[in-house]
């Protein structure tokens, strides 16, 4: 049976149950609400600053008609947010699509958004069909940690959990071997604390999902080790203090924090 794609970061399925007074908190609500965007860990984030916006679009003779259409059919397509009009939708990506086959030019700009607006609707098929064209398409111009963890997203799509978890682990223990052999020359490193902080909060979050709780548990652990370096001014050398809890402000609702959350969830798997 497949698991509840609306909320696969707070699943009913395990043996744990919410308190009240976790039910009742912010945070609570928010990641409920947001939960398919935790577990996929910012798909369009990654996919279109880190992958498909690494390199500058340049207009190849694409005419001014072609460009003003291809605005107007991906504007349409994107504006039916809640599929009240499924054939104008469709209508609109098969335009743009026309479009793009035209002007191979325009996939950069418009195929990771496609992708994003795609597997957020539900339809992870058709989704991954554009994100695997688009990963294809510029994996030569990207460093591989980048283009594993967007694969790995590939996966979380089509609800792979257990697949997906593995290749989180895999993606975090080759980031740290590579720092341990590029300890002596930072520079090279072919990852940054975004990326390191995105993977680790996918791991705990699919964690979550399949009920590994002990695991979920070490995962929040070095979660606030790291959030407490960073504070210190202690992190490892491969991760930048100011960025990781920069990412720790990005997930906070009002009061409400990622903090907050992580130490609802130690109670539950604790007590």
């Amino acid at each position: 049976m497949k698991k509840n794609l609306n909320r696969p970061s707070l699943s009913s399925d395990t043996p744990l149950s919410w308190s009240d007074a976790l039910l009742a908190h912010p945070f609570t609500q928010w990641a409920s609400d947001n939960g398919k965007i935790l577990l996929y860990s910012f798909l369009g984030l990654i996919i279109l600053v880190f992958i498909l916006f690494q390199f500058i679009w340049r207009h190849h003779a694409v005419s001014e008609a072609d460009f003003v259409r291809a605005e107007k059919e991906f504007s349409l397509f994107t504006s039916f947010k809640d599929i009240s009009d499924p054939a104008a939708e469709v209508e609109a990506l098969k335009n743009l699509h026309a479009i793009m086959a035209a002007h191979p030019e325009l996939y950069p700009k418009y195929e990771g958004l496609i992708a994003e607006t795609l597997l957020l609707r539900g339809k992870n098929e058709e989704a991954s069909l554009y994100a695997t064209s688009a990963i294809k398409r510029t994996a030569y111009e990207n460093d591989p940690f980048y283009t594993s963890y967007a694969q790995a997203t590939l996966l979380l799509a089509n609800e792979k959990y257990e697949e997906g978890l593995k290749a989180a682990l895999n993606l975090r223990n080759r980031m740290l071997e590579q720092a341990q052999a590029f300890k002596d020359t930072p520079e090279k490193l072919q990852y940054g604390t975004f990326l390191y902080a995105l993977n680790l909060l996918r791991i705990a979050m699919l964690q979550q999902q399949l009920s590994l709780f002990t695991d979920e548990l070490a995962t929040w652990k070095e979660w606030e080790e790291l959030t407490l370096k960073s504070h210190e001014g202690t992190l490892p050398f491969y991760l930048k203090g100011q960025l990781f809890l920069s990412f720790n402000n990005l997930l906070s609702e009002g009061k409400a924090s990622l903090a907050d959350y992580i130490e609802a969830r130690k109670k539950l798997i604790t007590k």
